[in-house]
């Protein structure tokens, strides 16, 4: 979403209208437009709209700070303005800020991307109800809900990267082979198989070669068959 400013031919931007009379001066959020509001208010005789594209420098601060941020900003849009306008709220007070510690793009499961992405899809959602409706459905206390809506409203406005699912493999209960004591059977699965992924009891491995070629993710887990989903996985990291 661009965001845009009215400027005069002095170089100035237009801080507000008081009466017909416009009120020029530096840049700052009181200047920050949409597209139509700045079109608008140029077609008056203002100035020339022009397009916002320099990020202010970001100051160090502190992860309770861009919180309080947020909810005054929620608080004014709630009490006064509409979500779109919680939007640009919300926009400049992230973007002049940075929280101590925290990456330039927040780190996301998938289905959190997944919201993330439909919120960016402003021609039919309103970024802020879908963010706040996510966060009011998977947190059940009020400060834990608030802490996910914050990290989620950075996510939207800075960027995120998506969390690698958790991957596991699946000894077999019975344990390691008797004549190879450090290699076991484990669980695994074609997925190239005509009919579906097909499981299957593998060959005796290590750990090291089961990791590397048996592993699987939960959602594998959940689709596979009884006796796959009832032995004990075990995670593994990379």
């Amino acid at each position: 979403m661009s965001l845009y400013a009215v400027k005069n031919d002095k170089g100035d931007y237009l801080n507000g209208v008081a009466g017909e009379k416009p009120i020029f001066g530096g840049l700052d959020k009181d200047c920050v437009l949409n597209g139509e509001d700045a079109g608008w208010l140029a077609g008056r005789g203002y100035g020339h709209v022009v397009e916002l594209i320099e990020a202010p420098a970001k100051a160090v601060v502190s992860e309770e700070a861009v919180a309080k941020i947020l909810r005054e900003a929620k608080r004014y849009a709630d009490d006064y303005i509409s979500e779109d306008k919680l939007e640009l709220e919300i926009k400049m007070a992230l973007s002049a800020y940075k929280p101590a510690g925290v990456s330039e793009k927040d780190v996301v499961s998938q289905e959190e991307a997944k919201m993330l992405e439909k919120a960016k899809n402003t021609t039919v959602w309103r970024p802020a109800s879908v963010i706040d409706k996510y966060a009011y459905e998977h947190e059940r206390q009020a400060d834990d809900e608030v802490l996910l809506e914050d990290r989620l409203m950075r996510a939207y406005v800075n960027g995120w990267t998506v969390e690698k699912p958790k991957r596991y493999v699946l000894p077999m209960p019975y344990g390691a082979d008797d004549d190879d004591p450090d290699n076991s059977p484990y669980a695994a699965v074609n997925r190239d198989y005509h009919a579906g992924p097909a499981w299957y009891q593998g060959p005796c491995v290590s750990f090291k070669k089961a990791r590397e070629h048996y592993s699987v993710t939960q959602a594998d887990i959940d689709a596979a068959p009884a006796w796959v989903r009832a032995i004990t996985p075990v995670e593994v990291k990379d």
